[in-house]
Parts: C-alpha cells; structure tokens; sequence
C-alpha cells in the first residue's frame, strides 16, 4: 500500500502530499492569479459506475410491496483539481499521481472510465467541453532541497 508523503496544510487549504501541493503551485495557482480560470474546486467527485440494483417483492401485512435493493454501491472516481478556463470555456478535471499512486491496482480502470464519461460529455457538448489533465510527479519541477553534508577526515593530521 502507498502511503503519500506528509499531508500539506496552508493558506491555500489541505493537500493530500507534497506532491499534490506541488501540481497546484506550479500547474494551477499561476493560472488562478493570472484570473484566467474560475470555479477552481478540490476533490469533487463523479459517479463512473452506476449502483446496481434489483426491485424485491416484500410482503406487508395487507399487501406485497415492490423495493428496489443495492446490490453494489455505485463506483466514483475523485479528482485533485477542477476547475472553469475562461479562455476556451472548457472544464478541467486535473488528477495528480506520483510515481508509486499511479501503480495503484484500480486508478488505471478508474481513469478509463472518467475518460470514457468526459467523451461521452463532449459528444453531447458537440465540442470539447471537458478535459482531464493528469500530472505525473516526473512532470514536475522539483524544488532541490540543499543540504549540508558533513565530512570527517579519516587521514592522518600533517605536520605543519
């Protein structure tokens, strides 16, 4: 199981990693104060899977009831980042993945399956309305942290 770097809290609200953090400085905040985007959003969630369902006869005192039960709960998939380009009018849904959450068993399906919704969005659109971007932690430019490395000296002092 991946466990993500630190969550990230500032004024900026709470990340789920540094690496989260880092998609949002770099990808989307730039954009945000140029005011070239709106309605920028964190972890907003679609429904990729409808519930599955079937209707059961129950029996009342007086008469039988139809009920409809849940036999699988509906399947969603949660984006980093959404967010409204004013330029082109397109909606981003934006997922971040690092380089070990991009090998989780089920975000290769899940994105399919967002992807496949999008294209069916877009074809009643008629244009490209919506769009997923995904930003791998290879895209982006990390800050080098710099450190100072102490050495010892294993030979033996020179006479001066």
């Amino acid at each position: 199981m991946y466990i993500p770097k630190r969550t990230v809290v500032n004024e900026y609200g709470k990340f789920d990693s540094e690496g989260e953090w880092e998609c949002f400085k770099q990808k989307i905040l730039p954009m945000s104060e140029a005011g070239y985007i709106d309605c920028l959003d964190r972890q907003v969630s679609f429904e990729i899977i409808p519930k599955l369902t079937i209707k059961v006869p129950v029996a009342l005192k007086t008469k039988i009831k139809v009920v409809e039960r849940v036999l699988e709960r509906a399947a969603e998939y949660t984006c980093d980042f959404f967010y409204h380009d004013k330029r082109d009018d397109t909606t981003h849904i934006v997922e971040f993945k690092s380089n070990f959450s991009k090998l989780a068993r089920d975000y290769p399906l899940r994105r399919k399956l967002i992807k496949r919704l999008i294209c069916e969005w877009n074809e009643k659109e008629g244009r490209t309305k919506y769009v997923f971007d995904e930003y791998l932690e290879t895209d982006l430019v990390k800050e080098k942290k710099v450190r100072t490395k102490k050495t010892k000296s294993y030979g033996k002092k020179g006479k001066s």
